[in-house]
């Protein structure tokens, strides 16, 4: 994976941000949202789980939010109705959505596709408890910023630094940690995906996920 590295708070239309490892990504400064289930759930699809509980982060979220609401647009235009019977939120954070999953407060969930990487590679268990049923479309991984009153030659230094992430020796564990490959330059512009997301669910008349 690799993540986005934001100019430290002076928005320029270059970005620097950071690529995730895995397939998914293929080595781009990307990420999703999974659709999740309980492992002993009966669903298997998406669409088996319409009419039963979706669980939510926050409604600032894009990955537990946005996203997932982008996604089922198109079944809220085929059914002319909501989806599910209850939306359960805001859950606030990936683990909280995991516990909702495991103690049966929801059927599905939305989790930030690094962060579950995350979660499985330090929690190799949790794998055998949920399932993924779908995936989002990809979107630009959030990026990262410093204060605008930081000094230039900090931000410089920082950068620097970042940049040698992706090879230098000492930073082999890490990067396997972190299920990280490298930071990378981002364009701002491609952020407007998120803001185009959130006007086309608004326009369906989707504007809350359920």
């Amino acid at each position: 994976m690799r993540i986005s590295v934001h100019a430290l708070g002076r928005p320029t239309p270059s970005c620097r941000g950071a690529g995730p490892s895995g397939a998914l990504y293929r080595g781009r400064p990307v990420y999703a949202t999974r659709l999740v289930v309980r492992a002993d759930s009966r669903f298997q699809s998406l669409e088996d789980t319409f009419g039963g509980r979706l669980g939510f982060t926050v409604p600032d979220s894009h990955s537990g939010y946005n996203a997932l609401r982008h996604h089922l647009v198109p079944y809220f235009r085929k059914h002319g109705a909501m989806l599910y019977r209850e939306s359960v939120g805001p859950l606030t954070t990936p683990r909280r959505v995991v516990a909702a999953l495991l103690d049966g407060e929801v059927d599905v969930g939305p989790l930030d596709s690094y962060a579950l990487d995350l979660m499985l590679r330090h929690d190799p268990l949790l794998g055998s408890r949920i399932r993924i049923v779908a995936t989002t479309d990809l979107a630009p991984i959030p990026f990262l910023v410093a204060a605008a009153a930081c000094l230039d030659e900090v931000v410089a230094k920082l950068q620097a630094a970042l940049w040698t992430f992706a090879t230098a020796p000492a930073c082999a564990s890490l990067r396997d940690r972190l299920c990280l490959d490298a930071f990378a330059a981002v364009e701002l512009a491609d952020y407007e995906l998120t803001l185009r997301w959130d006007a086309e669910a608004r326009a369906a008349g989707y504007a809350k996920p359920g």
